[in-house]
Order: C-alpha cells, then structure tokens, then sequence
C-alpha cells in the first residue's frame, strides 16, 4: 500500500480507495506521515532493546521479555483507524457509510458496523449512539432486501456482509 501511495504522488495519479473516494495530496501526505511517526515509535523500541543488550551484558530470556513486550497504550490497528479517519467522509449517504465500513470490518452485526462508524465519524456526538443504531439497522436492512450487500443468521442477529 505505501508504494503504491508513493508511486500515485510521485507520478501524480489519482487514487481510487476501494471504489469509495480518491485520495488527494493531503491526504497522501497525511497517511505517509502516520507511517513515519509509526516507524519512529518502532525504531525507538529497537534502539532500547539495542541499548538494553549492551548495557547489561549477559542476558537470560525472562529479562529481555519486558523489552519485547507491546506497550500498554499501544492498541494494534490504530495506524488502520487513523488512514479510516482520514479516508472517512462524513458526507456520504448513509448507504455508502455502511458499505464504507464493511469494507473495512469485512462483516458483521449493526452493533459492529455502528461502533466502527462512531469510532471514524468524528461529527457523531455520542448522545447519538441509539439513534445511529436505529438508522443503520433501516439502512442495512434496506440495502441486504435490494441485495447491495449480503447478510447470514447468526442466532437472532443479522450479520452483513459486501456481496462477493
């Protein structure tokens, strides 16, 4: 994906996202600035694991573990969420929204596709949850009866799904 994002600013092509939107300069700068600051933040993890071995000399296994071990406030996907964010278009109609963000969870309940949505939608006001959940639930089934989108039973929930 990033060579692609470099190759379409270098050369300046147009980037159609998973036939949502097209990507702009800003927005490519903006993705490729994220993957630097993610690439610093690991570089910075390998510089202690470096410093650790040769500042301590002889090391058993158990002593480096906390070395390699994630951080706790690092949650794994959060460079995916802020591309979404980014990618994101609150202007959208709400049938492109659903299938915006079942492009990107793959499948799932209402309950999934609206938690997606409110995490990406920053105009969402949390006072809003019942009510998105209400929309989302008319919209999707709207859209799996004039199957633009597919959905299976689950017990008594509809998961969703893109048509293949």
């Amino acid at each position: 994906m990033l060579y692609k994002l470099l190759s379409c600013a270098i050369y300046k092509i147009p980037i159609k996202y998973e036939g949502v939107m097209e990507l702009t300069d800003s927005q490519v700068l903006s993705q490729l600035k994220i993957k630097r600051a993610t690439l610093k933040i690991e570089l910075e993890r390998v510089d202690i694991a470096i410093r650790a071995f040769e500042d301590i000399g002889e090391l058993e296994e158990l002593d480096v573990l906390p070395y390699m071990e994630q951080p706790e406030d690092f949650v794994q996907g959060d460079e995916e969420l802020s591309v979404a964010k980014l990618m994101y278009n609150p202007r959208m109609s709400r049938e492109k929204k659903v299938l915006y963000v079942l492009s990107k969870i793959r499948q799932g309940d209402i309950s999934a596709i609206a938690n997606y949505l409110m995490r990406v939608d920053t105009t969402i006001h949390p006072r809003e949850t019942q009510a998105i959940f209400d929309r989302l639930t008319w919209v999707a089934s709207r859209m799996y009866k004039a199957k633009k989108i597919g959905a299976y039973k689950e017990g008594k929930k509809n998961i969703y799904k893109l048509l293949d």
